[in-house]
């Protein structure tokens, strides 16, 4: 499947200044984002709705972040914005559809950095992070 946008930087990023997130992160990859195909047949973004991975220089996942939007339709998150550990976990369960469908428009740029197609990394991520979900209930 090939990528139905041109543009090469609307999935991932690198801060050309600093964050105003809460981590020490170096760059994003977009995880969700509301989608639109134009009559040219590429992809348009619009950014009500929001999931971004916060990663370090290095490539080390700090978080993610969201919008105000997808916290208002899961209120039991309450009002963390930015998200680290099993709360993060949590909530990319909670919503693990609609970002492999969002990774999947693309395909080549996922697996460019990934090195696997979304179907198969979110499948593999849905069963570990279930897995460090219950092991952390079973803990406390």
């Amino acid at each position: 499947m090939e990528n139905k946008t041109k543009e090469q930087n609307l999935f991932t990023k690198v801060y050309k200044r600093a964050s105003k997130s809460p981590f020490d992160d170096h760059g994003t990859i977009l995880w969700l984002a509301c989608c639109v195909e134009t009559d040219n047949d590429e992809v348009q973004l619009s950014y009500e709705r929001y999931i971004y991975l916060h990663r370090s220089a290095n490539g080390e996942i700090c978080g993610i972040s969201v919008s105000k939007q997808i916290l208002g339709e899961n209120p039991e998150f309450e009002d963390n914005r930015y998200m680290t550990g099993i709360m993060m976990y949590r909530f990319l369960l909670l919503h693990i559809s609609e970002i492999y469908e969002f990774c999947d428009v693309f395909r080549d740029q996922f697996i460019e950095l990934f090195l696997i197609p979304p179907l198969e990394y979110f499948s593999a991520a849905d069963d570990y992070w279930s897995q460090v979900i219950a092991e952390a209930e079973s803990n406390c």
